[in-house]
């Protein structure tokens, strides 16, 4: 999961002074990869990990060097130290870390950077260090689409030093049609799956963020109209949760001729065939979520968001 949003989030909120932890490379086997990021508070707090607990405490240790010295850092820790860092975990690998002190300007650009998301656009941070791998630049660049030359996230030589290339994407859209008791729970459970979620609806008494807290954004109209609002693209994914036969049969007029990932509509496949006229295409799934048996709005939510996490995490290996 992209924990990067959430630590923009809560460095935009936060007055107090910052340090940002990434994984810049990784040699044999590590709980988390390259790209993970993890920000640290000066009163000890922090948001996202970087290791399973095991390097944690230590890395927020060396972070009160940061804080004093106002300067980058790069630490190495090599986990298979049967007597150090890996012992009982597993883990093998060798990890290099950059550990950032977060001045106004380096914050006004990763303000910048959720800003980006927020829009829907992609954003490559690199690195750039020294053949000591010590950090000496941050650069980034702003996309509208994913760069296909920056699918990995990696350190590599540049004659001179390294630079780390990392791709920061935006979260998955899902977009939910339905503010009933059983978007609640799928509501919940995706704001914390890195996903933005959208919840329409033209109920203004259910479709709140006192109601059902936890989506990104309400929109309030007939569904027709909400989805002149959101400018569909093909990585959204939506949910039909209406309950009501009509609304849905038109949401799925202006859909399927649309190439969207993924359409998932709640109720029967009997039902769907009837909304489709018996043709279901490849990109409906129906009835909505894993087959596990779900009973009741927070199992069928489980259900939903497995096959979402699934599909989405296919789509990425094949890009």
């Amino acid at each position: 999961m992209n924990q990067f949003a959430l630590i923009l989030k809560e460095l935009s909120q936060t007055d107090r002074e910052c340090v940002l932890v990434t994984v810049i490379h990784v040699k044999g086997s590590a709980y988390l990869g390259e790209g993970t990021t993890m920000l640290i508070k000066n009163d000890g707090s922090s948001v996202g990990i970087i290791s399973p607990g095991c390097l944690e405490e230590d890395v927020m240790l060396q972070a009160e060097n940061v804080f004093q010295d106002k300067k980058s850092l790069t630490l190495i820790y090599d986990m298979a130290d049967a007597e150090g860092w890996g012992i009982g975990n597993g883990c093998n690998g060798i990890l290099y870390l950059t550990l950032e002190y977060i001045d106004e300007e380096l914050k006004q650009r990763l303000t910048e950077i959720l800003a980006n998301l927020n829009d829907g656009l992609y954003t490559i941070h690199q690195k750039y260090l020294n053949g000591q791998y010590e950090l000496e630049q941050t650069v980034f660049k702003a996309s509208n689409h994913q760069p296909e030359a920056f699918q990995e996230q990696k350190l590599l030589s540049n004659g001179s030093g390294y630079v780390f290339t990392h791709m920061i994407e935006p979260k998955t859209r899902l977009i939910i049609f339905g503010a009933g008791i059983d978007a609640r729970p799928l509501v919940d459970m995706a704001r914390h799956c890195d996903f933005h979620v959208i919840l329409i609806d033209s109920r203004v008494s259910l479709c709140n963020k006192q109601n059902i807290p936890g989506a990104d954004q309400y929109i309030t109209a007939h569904p027709l109209e909400a989805i002149k609002k959101i400018n569909l693209k093909r990585n959204d994914y939506i949910v039909l949760m209406t309950h009501h036969f009509l609304h849905d049969k038109n949401i799925l007029q202006k859909l399927i001729g649309q190439s969207l990932d993924y359409i998932g509509i709640m109720g029967t496949k009997e039902r769907s065939k009837k909304l489709l006229d018996s043709n279901i295409p490849s990109n409906v799934y129906t009835p909505v979520g894993l087959s596990i048996g779900a009973e009741g709005p927070y199992e069928i939510a489980v259900s939903i968001l497995a096959e979402l996490i699934h599909i989405r995490n296919e789509k990425r290996k094949t890009k």
